[in-house]
């Protein structure tokens, strides 16, 4: 036996050294991988939201100047400019208050008004074709054709728009690049307008959320120039982390070819990979390098591009940088590493003492007795032992006693219990049947049903109850109730309703014990009874009730509870009168049916709530759309509701489709998941206008812009009859008169519901020719722009603008297409931009041709025509009239742009009826209900 002891002492010492030392490494392992995984996400995530901040700080600033360049002020500055550069200079310092750095009048009104609300611009500065400046928001005016920028842009017309690589403020000593757009007039090169763009806003961006101590942020720019650091003072000087140079100004020599101080470039001694990184983000390439050595120290290094669009000069992107210390995780894997020794050698030097103790006194010693006495063993004269260990060895002791009288009845136990052993794999193979009938089901009394008739036949039960719990109202809702002998069925599928009272949880603020279901509801147990009648635990006043009113005899029960994943209350399944197959003799619930019935109440509530949990995620879904739209639409009050009504016009012609036993539709019936499809696409179909600019969407007249472009002529034309003489032809004499009549025509013009014919643009022409006398020069009544505009023939959107406005159905197509729609969805993005192609290929964005596009897109077409043209709220037309619309429709129908027998599904059948008198104004309705 002491050979044994020390086995068993050396087996113990190994067996929970070997596990403690396995799983604290493990742990140890897992927890330090973990922690290095999280930190390389961290750094990846950190960088990749820096250069979305920085991308959209850019592209913020390109898109200013943008707009600044296809300004009509902006434009008619170069071209009105004095020729004469001297004299130019002159009357423009006359003019503003050049020599004061920064005020209201320090430069042209626009500059200096768009250089206060951005304080990002440095300076405006607009430069005609030669690159003699014309405008500034502050100081005068310089020449600046020998500029590389100006060459750049003069040279080549088509050129795109570009930013200059970072340089250094003489100043401010701030890095700062310069943003250049060309100026076109009618698609002429006339000059060019710049932005001289500060990094300030960046740099107060990295230092208030990446300064920390183990986490540093730099922002370059193309050339791998500083442009942010977390902490400014790092960067005194212009440095390259591409070439791994840093530069020094030199202010003792005029400025090079280029406009700016020479410089002096010294060597980086910093760690090649730095370079490696920027090199690797300004090609367009992410991603992080571990464990090198900068400034001495072990850090982790993650590189993002920040690639910018619309700009012509794309040699390369502006990049993100962070570098992360490791000094802690190499401190905190040492820690953890000396600790997991520590904690190893402690567990198993205090196991092994406690176990040595015990060892002896409640192991070997009755073991001894044990192996003595099954060693003297006779079943003949079998003598009982006794320990009073009061442990284990005690039981032990027992069950050996027993062992020699129970022998001769092991036989028999065998037999039955193989039997059993049958009867319960028989139900097991049910059960596994009915869950996977179960987790399968979709509808909800479908479900209800298959949870009731299941749970009776696996029990034999002849009757069940399935109640829900109200959450709501507190109480246990009668969902179904089947008597089987009785042909008793009420709730579920059929069409007889439960009208038997709900169980209330609570009485007077009291739990309700006294109820059965209620009970279990609360105190989440089984009961299983063998007999009602003979249990005083409950009160069964009800089923004795039922059973003197319908000759009926209930006995045996079992209630279980219904419990989700989460533990929560479902409901309640009460089975009543079990019966074994082939007998009508009434017998208790077995163990196995309880185990059966309690794991099939399990899966009926998971999946029951799996049901609701996808109704709530669709209904959320159908809410988070409508909400999108919805803020679309609120873009321009001229068109709120647009997108609800195309909605309900598309399900109306669909459903109508599905209707269709006749004609060329009669063998096309749209499922329930293609409706749902063809709705989200209607819903989506105006998605893409929430890039479009609301000065587009909301344009009332020809001349309304940023400003309203008829007060300007009103005033003008005010000025003119009050203070200037016009220059007279010497067949035509205009009087006051004449000039107020034709002031009215120029507002007539200006109106969109007026249709400009050849007589009115023949006159339009002839008032922009006529010129007038201002301060001795010569202007003419209309400016190209003002005529351009008010020539429009139909509606209020010059070719540009119209332009625009058709970019949203591409935008649609990309909104969407970074949507992860699931496959009952995956047209959506199709059906959605497809709404403004033409069956003839004259649509857009992509003139698309019939075969190309599906029904469910012509019919979101046509929807959203009919819509546009009766729509009742927009402000700057009459609503039209019905009749007026169907025949534009079947305009396009001849012209082959739209479908057919969507048009003449439309007008046939009562969807236009029902739509105008739920929608329309009743006056636009001219047209009778066939």
């Amino acid at each position: 036996m002491h050979r044994l002891s020390r086995k068993l002492n050396l087996v113990f010492i190994l067996s929970v050294g070997i596990i403690v030392i396995i799983l604290s490494l493990l742990i140890s392992y897992n927890l330090f991988i973990k922690f290095n995984t999280e930190r390389n996400e961290k750094g990846i995530i950190l960088s990749k939201f820096l250069a979305d901040y920085t991308k959209d700080f850019l592209q913020n600033a390109t898109s200013l100047n943008y707009q600044m360049s296809l300004n009509s002020d902006i434009r008619d500055s170069v071209l009105n400019a004095e020729p004469n550069w001297y004299k130019r200079v002159k009357e423009y310092s006359d003019s503003y208050d050049v020599l004061n750095t920064f005020s209201d009048n320090s430069g042209l009104f626009l500059l200096t008004t768009m250089q206060k609300q951005y304080d990002f611009v440095d300076l405006f500065f607009v430069q005609d074709s030669k690159g003699n400046q014309v405008g500034r928001s502050f100081g005068p005016l310089r020449q600046r054709a020998d500029r590389w920028w100006h060459k750049t842009i003069s040279e080549d017309v088509n050129h795109k728009s570009f930013i200059s690589p970072v340089y250094y403020s003489a100043t401010k000593y701030i890095p700062v690049a310069s943003i250049f757009h060309p100026i076109y007039k009618d698609d002429i090169f006339i000059g060019s307008i710049g932005l001289d763009l500060n990094f300030d806003r960046l740099q107060e961006f990295v230092e208030s959320y990446m300064e920390s101590g183990n986490m540093k942020a730099i922002i370059t720019d193309m050339n791998g120039v500083i442009v942010a650091n977390s902490n400014m003072k790092n960067i005194k000087y212009i440095y390259n982390l591409k070439n791994l140079t840093y530069s020094v100004l030199d202010y003792t020599q005029s400025l090079n070819t280029e406009g700016y101080y020479f410089t002096k470039d010294i060597t980086l001694d910093w760690a090649k990979e730095i370079g490696d990184a920027v090199s690797l983000a300004t090609s367009g390439k992410k991603g992080f390098i571990e464990n090198i050595t900068i400034d001495g120290e072990k850090k982790n290094l993650y590189y993002a591009p920040i690639s910018l669009s619309g700009i012509g000069n794309n040699k390369g992107n502006y990049t993100v940088l962070l570098e992360y210390n490791r000094s802690s995780i190499i401190y905190s894997k040492n820690i953890l590493i000396l600790s997991v020794f520590v904690f190893i050698f402690l567990v198993i030097g205090i196991f092994h003492l406690i176990f040595k103790k015990l060892l002896e006194k409640t192991i070997m010693t009755p073991l001894n007795i044990l192996i003595n006495s099954m060693n003297r063993m006779d079943l003949q004269n079998f003598t009982e032992i006794h320990l009073d260990t009061n442990d284990g060895f005690t039981l032990l002791a027992d069950t050996y006693n027993n062992l020699g009288k129970n022998l001769k009845n092991t036989n028999k136990q065998l037999r039955e219990n193989l039997e059993s052993l049958k009867k319960s794999e028989a139900g097991y193979k049910t059960f596994a049947e009915i869950g996977i009938a179960i987790s399968t089901e979709k509808k909800t009394n479908d479900l209800f049903q298959l949870i009731i008739d299941k749970s009776m036949s696996q029990t034999g039960a002849d009757a069940g109850t399935l109640y829900l719990y109200n959450e709501k109202k507190k109480q246990l809702d009668f969902v179904i109730i089947n008597v089987k002998s009785k042909g008793f069925y009420v709730g579920g599928k059929s069409r007889n309703p439960v009208v038997k009272p709900s169980i209330p949880l609570y009485i007077n603020g009291m739990k309700n014990y006294s109820n059965i279901a209620s009970f279990v509801a609360f105190e989440d147990k089984i009961v299983n009874i063998p007999d009602v009648y003979s249990s005083e635990d409950f009160n069964f006043q009800e089923v004795l009730d039922y059973d003197v009113q319908n000759n009926y005899h209930s006995k045996s029960m079992l209630v279980i509870p219904m419990k989700n994943m989460d533990n929560e209350l479902v409901g309640v399944i009460e089975l009543v009168n079990s019966r074994e197959k082939e007998s009508t003799e009434i017998i208790p619930f077995s163990q196995v049916n309880e185990s059966l019935s309690v794991s099939l109440a399990s899966q009926a509530a998971v999946a029951l709530t799996n049901i609701n949990l996808n109704k709530e995620i669709k209904d959320l879904f159908n809410s988070f759309i409508k909400s999108i739209t919805a803020s679309v639409d609120e873009k321009s009050p001229f068109t709120a509701g647009h997108v609800k009504r195309v909605v309900l016009l598309t399900m109306m012609i669909a459903e109508e489709i599905n209707r269709s036993v006749l004609g060329v539709f009669a063998g096309i019936a749209f499922t329930k998941d293609e409706l749902e499809e063809l709705r989200i696409s209607a819903w989506m179909h105006d998605i893409g206008k929430i890039s479009t600019s609301e000065n587009l969407i909301n344009k009332e007249t020809k001349l309304q812009s940023f400003l309203d472009g008829m007060n300007i002529l009103d005033v003008r034309y005010k000025m003119i009859l009050n203070h200037i003489e016009p220059v007279e032809d010497k067949q035509i004499n205009i009087t006051s008169e004449d000039l107020i009549e034709e002031l009215a025509f120029l507002h007539s013009c200006n109106k969109t519901g007026e249709f400009l014919s050849d007589e009115r643009k023949e006159r339009l022409t002839l008032i922009h020719e006529r010129e007038y006398f201002l301060n001795g020069e010569r202007h003419t009544f209309l400016t190209d722009n003002e005529f351009y505009n008010l020539s429009i023939p139909k509606g209020n959107l010059n070719k540009e603008e119209r332009k625009s406005i058709e970019h949203h159905a591409a935008a649609t197509r990309r909104i969407l297409s970074e949507l992860q729609f699931p496959k009952n969805l995956s047209n959506v993005i199709d059906y959605a931009s497809m709404h403004h192609e033409k069956l003839d290929g004259s649509g857009y964005p992509e003139g698309l041709t019939a075969d190309q596009i599906p029904l469910q897109a012509r019919i979101i077409a046509v929807a959203d025509i009919f819509e546009a043209l009766t729509a009742k709220d927009r402000p700057y037309r009459e609503p039209m009239k019905v009749s007026q619309a169907i025949n534009i429709l079947n305009s396009m129908v001849k012209n082959g742009q739209i479908d057919r027998n969507i048009v003449q599904l439309l007008v046939d059948g009562d969807i236009i009826y029902t739509y105008a008198k739920n929608e329309l104004n009743e006056e636009q309705i001219d047209f009778v209900k066939t």
